[in-house]
């Protein structure tokens, strides 16, 4: 069975500032800008990245993979993104 993405708008207000050093800017094919960071999910065991808009929204995203290199990151968050788009415009 299909797992689709879950877009959940929250106002992070004050967690803002307490954002990992360690997060990977990704800007999108279409233009959108996250700020990623990996989050411990489900008793740790499902990392996903959590994204953050340029107004300071968060996204639960896809999962997290082993490979955290810069690259990797924006490919899976890109993919990701717009996979989530296409199933939202429908």
């Amino acid at each position: 069975m299909q797992r689709t993405a879950t877009w959940r708008a929250v106002p992070i207000g004050a967690n803002r500032d307490r954002m990992s050093d360690n997060s990977i800017i990704v800007t999108t094919e279409d233009g959108v800008m996250f700020r990623c960071m990996i989050a411990p999910l489900g008793r740790e065991n499902e990392p996903r990245w959590v994204l953050f808009d340029v107004n300071g929204v968060r996204c639960l995203g896809p999962r997290a993979t082993s490979d955290h290199s810069q690259e990797t990151v924006r490919q899976v968050v890109n993919d990701w993104w717009l996979l989530k788009k296409g199933i939202e415009s429908r």
